[in-house]
């Protein structure tokens, strides 16, 4: 009776309770999905902690992304590209790791159908609407994206074999295809000796006699539903159903990395060149079969596999410019405010705990005075003017400026590395070249190595424009140009264009720092190489002909060095002549040249020891470019009073103290001079060890300066001291 009479109240109890639970789930799924909430007294800390294991670092599967919450909205673009595609071949550059392969994953997890639909709640794909060309009326149709199942083919040559076992490979994929679809077809052994273009062709077919089945097993589930109507609605009804199907008899193909299995391969290379054969092969099977598709998507890093391939791939779209695909891989700024929220209010927490709560004014005007940097406030702005100096940059698109109307505000069309992006938040804010430790593109480092000259350059002063075509269409891979090279790869984006010419430029701190490191490895491994030709050196070193030695220097060390390796300081120099010399006792076991050593009270330049003729050379660089005679004066005595030549004595008969000055001639770099850096002065003291004792008679001093052609011996004797 109590139950009868409070009934209503307690089915009023019951819907508050349960709505209590839907706000909690509501609230935990808001937060999971980064979306931005008003603060409440969470323990901001433990959030971003517990949110760093879901940040998809390494992760290209949409699945686990959705799942994380962290994902950045591009079902726009291919929901138009699905609803309005018919039969087209679309092309896709971008860097590495810049989310190509979370973009195919994406396409291929769409067109697996309604099953999906609600792992995409909240994207646009989900509830919004796309425009369609009705081809029967000849207009322009708003419609929801009707999720259909479409076959897919999907392959991923990254992991594809490098080796003349490609053929096989890709074949194994396919069968691996058909398996996963329930197909029976002539796929029964990969290895037979069944061409790879009679594998994929008979794939192709049998996709799309399964999705026809299927079509037609749903049609007749519905006509026997509606069994007891006329047969003219029976036949509209069929119509309708064709059209409204669940299932697409049309095959989408999803090709990522295509040049993953080759363009690390040595282009001269057995290898290289059977793989191009086995690509154009499949890629004209492909183009043939284009028509029976809905859509064929590919990805990859350059274009110049694809030019190489041949006619097969000639007729995809290259779409790595248009302004619709301009964010479709990468973060925009929107982007991360809302994704990583919670991320950057931590990070400006963080940073605002190591600055001093209140500074007086006589503080700031001390660290004025003394060029102390004041500390700033750090506020969410800040922080994201941080990550725009290092990780954005990037442009894949931008309005010709004569072709804008005047007084138009510009968009912003830049996109930020995603992997970077990430790896920051993993950090928790510590600005790191992050792109740079996750491996660089082999084709842009083999040309480095090979062609470092071309890379010795002042990156700073240069201008780089180019033309669409330049950009994207490429020449044979044994005459790579450097602009499309560096714009593919990611080391070179879009500032500007205008009249259809871009103008070129880095797009962050991060990748600039990335180039740098990559062309001084370079360099520093060429001019090690580049001192093997040099093995006389040591000879004019023990016949004591100072002027050879100090020739062979200046004329063969440092002109082969590039500017960007040999800058204005005096460590660049040191391994410039650390590397030659090291390059030039390779086959000589009875030398040893050795840098930083630890002797005395001090650590040496570098030391060459000659261990057949007990000789021991210990070299100390200075760098003036006023003082010469005074700098390399200063050298020698510092040999001496830190004692560099302490552990010399018991095992050499003679020890030679040498003194260079190094200069860096601005003025001659503006003339491009070739010897703008080099050295211009030395110093050597001779030392002997006299008979069977172990003390030394000291040569007095001889002073070198270069002049004309060659290193004069000098008598001038300096008189003061640099800083003097």
């Amino acid at each position: 009776m109590i139950f009868k009479n409070n009934k209503k109240n307690y089915a009023i109890l019951l819907c508050l309770v349960l709505s209590l639970f839907s706000c909690k789930e509501h609230k935990h799924i808001m937060e999971m999905r980064g979306i931005k909430r008003k603060p409440d007294n969470m323990a901001l800390e433990h959030f971003v902690k517990k949110r760093n294991d879901l940040l998809p670092i390494g992760n290209a599967s949409i699945r686990k992304i959705l799942a994380s919450g962290i994902y950045s909205d591009k079902t726009k673009f291919i929901g138009s590209l699905l609803m309005s595609t018919e039969g087209q071949s679309k092309f896709l550059i971008r860097p590495r790791r810049f989310g190509k392969s979370t973009l195919i994953s994406t396409i291929a997890t769409i067109a697996e159908g309604t099953v999906n639909k609600a792992l995409f709640e909240g994207c646009y794909i989900h509830s919004n609407k796309f425009e369609c060309w009705n081809l029967t009326l000849g207009t322009i149709e708003n419609k929801a994206y009707n999720w259909k199942k479409y076959p897919i083919i999907r392959l991923d040559f990254s992991n594809l074999s490098k080796s003349v076992k490609l053929e096989e490979d890709i074949k194994k994929d396919l069968y691996g295809i058909a398996e996963k679809y329930g197909i029976e077809s002539n796929m029964q052994n990969p290895e037979e000796e069944a061409s790879m273009e009679s594998y994929y062709k008979d794939l192709v077919n049998k996709l799309i006699k399964k999705f026809t089945d299927l079509q037609k097993q749903e049609f007749e589930d519905r006509k026997m539903e509606k069994a007891n109507k006329s047969q003219e609605q029976e036949q509209a009804f069929i119509k309708f159903q064709e059209q409204e199907s669940a299932y697409s008899n049309q095959v989408i193909v999803l090709i990522d990395e295509y040049d993953g299995a080759v363009v690390n391969l040595d282009w001269n290379s057995s290898k290289y060149k059977n793989g191009m054969t086995i690509l154009g092969d499949f890629f004209r099977v492909v183009k043939s079969r284009a028509e029976d598709c809905k859509l064929v998507f590919v990805t990859g890093v350059t274009n110049f596999t694809l030019s190489d391939i041949g006619s097969g791939p000639n007729n995809f779209e290259d779409i790595s410019l248009y302004e619709e695909v301009f964010d479709i891989t990468g973060y925009t700024e929107k982007d991360i405010r809302e994704l990583f929220a919670y991320e950057l209010e931590y990070i400006c927490q963080e940073r605002n705990k190591r600055i001093p709560i209140e500074q007086s004014i006589e503080q700031q005007s001390t660290n004025k005075e003394k060029n102390r940097e004041v500390p700033v406030k750090q506020s969410v702005d800040t922080v994201m003017n941080d990550l725009k100096d290092y990780y954005n940059g990037y442009k894949f698109f931008e309005k010709d400026l004569n072709r804008t109307e005047p007084n138009t505000i510009r968009k912003d069309f830049s996109v930020f590395n995603p992997t970077s992006i990430l790896y920051y938040f993993k950090q928790e804010g510590k600005l790191k070249n992050y792109w740079y430790r996750t491996g660089d593109p082999s084709i842009l480092l083999e040309q480095m190595n090979k062609h470092i000259e071309k890379f010795m350059v002042d990156w700073d002063d240069l201008k780089f424009e180019a033309t669409e075509e330049e950009l994207l269409f490429t020449k044979q891979k044994k005459d790579i140009d450097l602009i499309p090279l560096m714009f593919q790869t990611g080391y070179l984006t879009i500032d500007s264009c205008e009249n259809d010419m871009y103008t070129l430029k880095f797009p962050n701190e991060e990748i600039k720092q990335s180039l740098l490191k990559n062309i001084e490895e370079a360099a520093l491994a060429r001019q090690e190489e580049d001192g093997k030709a040099y093995s006389g050196i040591f000879d004019t070193l023990k016949n004591e002909n100072w002027n050879e030695f100090l020739l062979t220097l200046y004329n063969n060390c440092f002109t082969n060095a590039g500017y960007i390796f040999l800058n204005d300081t005096e460590k660049s120099f040191h391994a410039a002549i650390h590397l030659f010399l090291v390059g030039a006792c390779h086959n000589i076991p009875t030398i040893n040249v050795s840098s930083e050593k630890i002797s005395g009270s001090g650590r040496s330049d570098i030391i060459i020891n000659d261990t057949k003729n007990h000789i021991a050379y210990i070299i100390e660089l200075k760098k003036s470019n006023q003082s010469s005679d005074v700098a390399v004066d200063e050298a020698l005595n510092q040999i001496a009073s830190r004692n560099y030549d302490k552990n010399q004595y018991k095992s050499h008969k003679k020890i030679v103290h040498i003194g260079l000055n190094c200069i860096f001639d601005i003025r001659k770099i503006k003339n491009k001079h070739p010897n703008h850096r080099n050295i211009d002065a030395c110093c050597i003291l001779v030392k002997r060890k006299k008979g069977r004792s172990q003390s030394f008679s000291v040569e007095n001093k001889r002073y070198f300066e270069h002049q004309g052609e060659e290193f004069v011996w000098s008598n001038r004797i300096p008189t003061r001291r640099i800083g003097a």
